[in-house]
């Protein structure tokens, strides 16, 4: 069987197919802090102040970035089987050998520099709004149970359908910081600090589309994630699951 891939731009999540017997097979590639409306002009701030706003951020693309360059060096990232080895998701693997692990350590890999370089971007703009808008340990909350349910709705996907392949990428997390964003912009009255509903509205709307349109995409996880990005937003903060 051979593998499939396709570069879809930032935010996506690759799969890479493998055979049964896990062939080596390359493959490519409740309240929130009060945000400016607008009305008023923001003071500047330093590269130290905002970096300091968003630390959970910062580490995140760090440790992304960290195991990318750790595994390209004893590997190759861009083999569906090598990026199985380090703990990609198999449903195969999560299913009869009750490998659970793998739906969250698939999070933290990556397809190549590309898919890498586009998620850690998107991880790196949207993590800081959505990090100053809840809090830091809200905020690492909402990413890792995004991360999981992505990779659970993806595991449940390939499942029923048969189509199984190898996944891995942070953009189901991701993916559920822009739903973390769609709460706090309904509580905030459809604005916060640069974003709008419709602004966020749009960029979900387009990273979906393009998502469908191209192959090799895992758009399971990455509605699975939005869907969890929300929802556990919801719990966390206007319903005060957690404490500030």
């Amino acid at each position: 069987m051979n593998t499939v891939y396709e570069n879809a731009g930032q935010g996506q999540e690759y799969r890479g197919r493998v055979p049964e017997n896990i062939e080596n097979e390359g493959l490519p590639g409740g309240e929130f802090p009060q945000g400016n409306t607008g009305s008023q002009q923001e003071p500047s701030v330093s590269v130290w102040e905002e970096l300091k706003a968003s630390p959970v951020t910062d580490i995140l693309v760090l440790a992304n970035v960290c195991v990318w360059v750790i595994l390209e060096i004893i590997g190759d990232t861009t083999s569906a089987r090598f990026i199985y080895e380090c703990g990609g998701m198999w449903p195969d693997s999560v299913r009869y050998d009750g490998e659970y692990w793998r739906l969250i350590t698939c999070t933290f890999l990556h397809f190549g520099a590309n898919h890498l370089v586009n998620n850690m971007l998107l991880l790196f703009f949207l993590g800081r709004e959505a990090e100053r808008a809840v809090g830091h340990f809200r905020y690492l909350f909402i990413y890792l149970l995004s991360g999981v349910t992505g990779s659970l709705t993806s595991y449940a996907v390939m499942v029923r359908t048969g189509d199984e392949a190898v996944a891995a990428g942070a953009s189901g997390a991701i993916f559920g910081l822009m739903g973390a964003l769609v709460i706090v912009l309904l509580v905030s009255k459809g604005r916060y600090e640069r974003f709008t509903m419709k602004r966020l509205a749009l960029m979900v709307g387009l990273s979906l589309y393009f998502g469908f349109v191209n192959g090799g995409v895992d758009n399971a996880g990455h509605v699975g994630g939005l869907c969890g990005g929300a929802i556990f937003t919801f719990l966390v903060t206007v319903h005060g699951a957690l404490a500030p």
